[in-house]
């Protein structure tokens, strides 16, 4: 597995302006670089509705709309997209039951059931 890290920086006129944040992008393999999971890491993980404590979230990208041609660029318009449209800052209301029980894998993120 090949990981990559980058710096992503809060949209201006969005809630997040002014914050930096670490991406970290996992492949599965050099020879094929399909994308395996992306998460938030380091200190400062976005509180969101839709990005949990411990740096997962749930983007279809990554499930049901995942092409072979989509790159870390499309992943972080996508982040930047859902920073961008985010009205209130709160972490997701069942937090702290994901992050009990799913810490491990990132793609729990886009199997776990919300209840909402």
């Amino acid at each position: 597995i090949r990981t990559w890290t980058g710096r992503l920086e809060g949209p201006p006129g969005s809630l997040y302006e002014g914050e930096h944040f670490l991406l970290q992008f996992r492949f599965a393999e050099p020879s094929h670089p399909t994308m395996k999971d992306v998460t938030f890491v380091g200190d400062h993980i976005p509180i969101h509705p839709g990005i949990f404590s411990n740096g997962h979230y749930f983007d279809p990208m990554f499930h049901d709309d995942w092409t072979p041609v989509r790159d870390a660029r499309d992943v972080c318009r996508s982040v930047l997209s859902m920073l961008s449209s985010c009205e209130q800052k709160h972490p997701p209301s069942d937090d702290l039951l994901y992050v009990g029980m799913c810490a491990r894998d990132p793609l729990t993120a886009w199997t776990w059931d919300h209840g909402e």
